[in-house]
């Protein structure tokens, strides 16, 4: 009878420790995500984040939310960035992720004026952010503002790898204002 008792014991424990295990799912380290989103492994980045989710539960944090509309931004689901973005500025989030993320959902929205004052914040409070800088470029270019363009392009260049992504809005810019001659 004892051994019976034991080994249902040992059952009982065996069975719900996976299940409380799952109760709480690990922590991601938000930076992480971040690089992930910023260095385009977006797959990578959707991960985490619903693991993040599974451990936050009902009342995501601030961080989370930041993340997640950077990521619509990033995935081009810019209707959804916008009001993510809007929502946590609205919110009286001071963060210039936030302001940088509006500001260039913003431009793909064709509301480039609007952007400007958006990215120069995030561009003053956060210098090293080569992605604000960038969407910076491609506001000045919308208002015709091509000096500040080429300033904002430059300061883009000289902080990030993705050369590739800033050449092709410098390149455009360049097109557009006429710094560029076009021969048949």
């Amino acid at each position: 009878m004892m051994r019976w008792r034991t080994c249902a014991a040992a059952l009982v424990i065996a069975l719900a420790y996976p299940a409380m295990a799952q109760d709480k799912a690990p922590v991601a380290d938000y930076a992480l995500i971040d690089q992930a989103i910023d260095g385009g492994r977006l797959v990578q980045a959707r991960a985490m984040l619903a693991n993040q989710r599974l451990s936050e539960g009902n009342q995501p944090s601030t961080e989370f939310e930041i993340l997640s509309a950077q990521l619509a931004l990033a995935e081009r689901r810019d209707a959804q960035a916008l009001v993510a973005f809007g929502d946590l500025k609205t919110r009286g989030v001071a963060d210039c992720r936030v302001d940088a993320g509006l500001g260039a959902a913003l431009v793909k929205h064709q509301r480039a004026r609007e952007a400007v004052a958006f990215l120069d914040s995030a561009t003053q409070t956060c210098p090293d952010r080569w992605d604000a800088w960038n969407a910076l470029g491609v506001a000045r270019d919308l208002t015709g503002d091509w000096k500040e363009s080429e300033s904002a392009y430059e300061r883009a260049f000289s902080l990030s790898d993705n050369k590739a992504g800033i050449m092709n809005n410098y390149g455009f810019s360049l097109l557009i204002n006429g710094g560029v001659k076009m021969y048949h």
